[in-house]
């Protein structure tokens, strides 16, 4: 992400209501990430959420949102990233998901 101009703010941000894994920073917008690592490409990690999870989740970026930290910025994006075993030594990035939208 480096390489695509991201600044990186924060890593493992914990808050009250979970951790968001990476928070970068672009052209005055704010990343917030989520990353799942799965042991094969056949199964999407994200589906497996049970409705607490995504509750979290969603609360945690509501609040990171919220915080100061953030600063003033134009615009928050939320982002999916997985990435998959292709072989116990190499991992290959299966999706790459931006602008999901929530109600904050």
């Amino acid at each position: 992400m480096q390489k695509n101009g991201h600044l990186l703010l924060a890593q493992n941000f914990k808050t009250k209501f979970g951790e968001i894994d990476l928070i970068t920073k672009k052209d005055q917008k704010v990343y917030l990430h989520e990353v799942k690592v799965s042991r094969t490409n056949n199964s999407y990690p994200f589906h497996n959420w049970n409705s607490s999870q995504k509750r979290r989740m969603i609360n945690a970026f509501r609040y990171c949102f919220k915080m100061s930290q953030i600063g003033n910025y134009t615009e928050i994006k939320i982002c999916f990233i997985w990435f998959a075993f292709i072989n116990p030594n190499r991992l290959k990035l299966i999706m790459y998901n931006q602008d999901i939208e929530i109600d904050l």
